[in-house]
């Protein structure tokens, strides 16, 4: 992702297309890997297939991600309400990650990366 931003390699670069097939694999909600290290991959995984584009980001990880992050927010009416909760994790890490990962539109708007260099 770094080396995208840097416009270093281009988002058709072999390593680029690798990563993306592997995030692909480990999207959230299709596999039972539990650790807390998932959120920082899938909040990476967010920026790169984001900066990539296509059809593996609309119509496959975002959609995975926010039904799956989502699925952890605590609701209304509950303590800690708003914040993400999951049991291996500490719940201001999540939060945090969560938010981070949805708010990949903003913090890296399409033209971060234009892919051409």
């Amino acid at each position: 992702v770094a080396r995208m931003y840097c416009n270093q390699w281009r988002f058709d670069h072999p390593s680029i297309e690798r990563g993306a097939q592997l995030m692909l694999q480990y999207q959230p909600s299709l596999h039972e890997w539990k650790g807390p290290d998932r959120f920082y991959m899938w909040e990476d995984g967010a920026q790169l297939l984001y900066a990539r584009g296509g059809d593996d980001w609309k119509s496959k990880w975002n959609p995975a991600m926010q039904k799956y992050l989502l699925s952890l927010q605590v609701p209304e009416g509950q303590p800690m309400a708003g914040s993400f909760f999951d049991q291996n994790v500490n719940r201001t890490m999540l939060t945090a990650q969560a938010i981070a990962a949805f708010q990949v539109y903003y913090r890296f708007p399409p033209d971060a990366y234009d892919g051409t260099r």
